[in-house]
């Protein structure tokens, strides 16, 4: 994948699960002013950076790296993808902090796995907290962070049904900074996040709409409400 051509009209790249081994995503299709999805995930990006796309209005991106690549910053030009509802990224190394996100409004699906953030003192960003669309965030197996749930989250995820956080060590220090989130959660992963302290009563009327619940891989204590 050298270049974007002349393909101007082009509106949906799909090359996912191919084992491709891609050099890097070429900063060219950022003049495809009609590209609204990229899936490139289930491949393998040889180099960074993640591209600096500025004139999109993509709906979904999909991304995989490999995990001992460092792919740069998380660029802070996403932020323009007004329109984004889907974003996966898995397989990367990345430098710096999020950038601001606030605008990413209408986003409602995100998963970052596999993700190892390589600066120290890497936090949550609050302003995902303004992703008042989101149904679905995956954090799972991802290191370098540090902090822990940003206290805008819970009330800003109103539309909140599925929450994992699995395999993230030092973001969750007990239950009860989860409790505030949306009581629509049916599906939650809390697994190997390093949690300690017991399951709070409140959960029982905090989460009326829970089916699904993994706490596996950590340190609880005390019994059952």
């Amino acid at each position: 994948m050298e270049s974007a051509g002349a393909a101007y009209e082009v509106a949906r790249i799909e090359l996912a699960n191919m084992e491709l081994l891609i050099q890097q995503v070429p900063e060219a299709l950022g003049s495809l002013t009609w590209l609204s999805h990229v899936f490139l995930q289930g491949n393998h990006m040889l180099s960074g950076p993640l591209p600096q796309w500025t004139g999109l209005h993509l709906i979904a991106l999909a991304l995989t790296g490999m995990a001992e690549m460092n792919y740069g910053p998380l660029p802070v030009s996403w932020n323009n993808f007004g329109r984004l509802t889907d974003l996966f990224l898995g397989n990367m190394s990345i430098t710096g902090s999020f950038p601001y996100y606030g605008a990413i409004g209408n986003v409602q699906h995100v998963t970052l796995q596999n993700i190892s953030f390589t600066d120290p003192s890497v936090q949550l960003p609050y302003d995902w907290g303004y992703w008042y669309s989101l149904t679905n965030l995956t954090l799972k197996n991802v290191t370098g962070l540090t902090g822990g749930v940003p206290a805008q989250w819970p009330g800003g995820m109103s539309q909140l049904t599925a929450l994992t956080i699995s395999n993230v060590p030092g973001i969750i220090a007990s239950l009860d900074s989860i409790s505030a989130f949306s009581n629509s959660i049916y599906r939650m992963d809390l697994s190997s996040s390093g949690i300690q302290g017991s399951l709070p009563a409140s959960w029982v009327t905090s989460f009326p709409s829970l089916q699904y619940l993994n706490l596996s891989g950590n340190a609880l204590t005390g019994t059952l409400p």
